[in-house]
């Protein structure tokens, strides 16, 4: 494979050339990555549909979970098969074209990688955000983050998303030589895992500190006068419940996105490193980002009672003809504090 200087620091074009797996895991690596894009897809297309079919999961939250789910699923059928392709063309000697075509090859499969890493990270952003605001003003809330707004924020999202990916290929010398170098990997290291990181660990650490707070004060005010605001009191229960949840799902992101946004700094920064990366380190990187993409869907499988539910009247509708007793789901809005999550 042609030597290609990554602008996202070496990193991928490492996974791929002198890092390469060796030829006894060739079977191994092809059937378990294969075995993550078909999961990876088939959870992310429940997220979706399951939003769409179901009327109780049409929150402002859920939009911004439905826009993670559809970077999940560029993620998994445009970034991880044609990684698998590099990777089986790699091991197999399968002709990949001259140099510009396998230029062309790689920079589409390093942007679609840059744009849903980014969208995925910004939309966290913005649920930790929505969050906020429905812990710390909750009788705003609804006036204040309307689904238009909540639409406008998705959008300028992928926007910025966009712009972060388009940037990776602006700088170019000659048709088939890659010349954006360390500066765009420090850029991209700040601009898409760093900051937003920081961002998202300062705002859920508020939305920890408002919380307990306020379930001391719901505490308080129930040894005084027993049942009263008792809608307010389940609204909240809900909400924090939600945050939780989506806390996990920052956390399952930190954890999958981390060590390759890490090496990717360390290598713009230091152009000597990559020599020293272990080829297992940088192709574990790759397989733990892209596993973020399988992750999300399994966390509200598991911990949200809506989308479960959700997830149970498709697949069974799947399975059965006209009505089979499915269980309906909750016929109120979640956000009233009346829906089992």
């Amino acid at each position: 494979m042609a030597n290609f200087s990554s602008p996202a620091g070496n990193i991928n074009n490492l996974s791929l050339s002198s890092f390469s797996i060796d030829v006894r895991d060739f079977h191994a690596t092809v059937v378990a990555l294969s075995f993550e894009i078909l999961l990876a897809l088939f959870g992310n297309a429940l997220v979706i549909l399951a939003f769409y079919r179901s009327h109780f999961l049409r929150t402002v939250t859920n939009f911004f979970v439905v826009s993670l789910a559809v970077a999940d699923v560029l993620v998994a059928s445009l970034s991880m098969p044609c990684w698998l392709f590099i990777l089986v063309a790699d091991i197999k000697n399968i002709p990949k074209g001259d140099q510009l075509s396998q230029t062309v090859l790689y920079y589409s499969w390093q942007f679609i990688d840059i744009l849903c890493s980014t969208a995925s990270i910004v939309n966290l952003c913005m649920i930790s955000i929505d969050r906020h605001m429905a812990i710390n003003s909750p009788l705003t809330y609804h006036s204040r983050m309307t689904p238009r707004r909540a639409k406008a924020s998705i959008a300028f999202g992928w926007l910025y998303a966009f712009l972060c990916a388009s940037l990776s290929i602006v700088t170019v010398v000659k048709p088939v030589k890659i010349t954006a170098g360390p500066v765009y990997g420090v850029f991209i290291s700040f601009a898409a895992f760093f900051i937003p990181l920081s961002i998202l660990i300062a705002v859920y650490g508020k939305i920890f500190f408002v919380s307990l707070r306020q379930v001391r004060l719901i505490h308080s005010i129930r040894s005084v006068i027993q049942g009263i605001n008792c809608e307010n009191t389940f609204k909240f229960r809900f909400e924090l419940k939600l945050t939780k949840i989506l806390g996990v799902v920052v956390g399952a992101f930190i954890i999958c996105w981390a060590p390759f946004f890490s090496m990717v700094f360390v290598t713009a920064v230091c152009r000597a490193c990559p020599s020293n990366f272990n080829r297992v380190w940088v192709n574990s990187s790759k397989w733990l980002h892209y596993s973020n993409s399988l992750i999300n869907p399994l966390i509200y499988v598991l911990f949200t009672r809506s989308f479960r539910t959700a997830f149970q009247q498709i697949l069974r509708g799947f399975c059965c003809k006209g009505d089979c007793g499915i269980r309906r789901g909750p016929s109120t809005d979640p956000e009233r504090g009346e829906c089992g999550t």
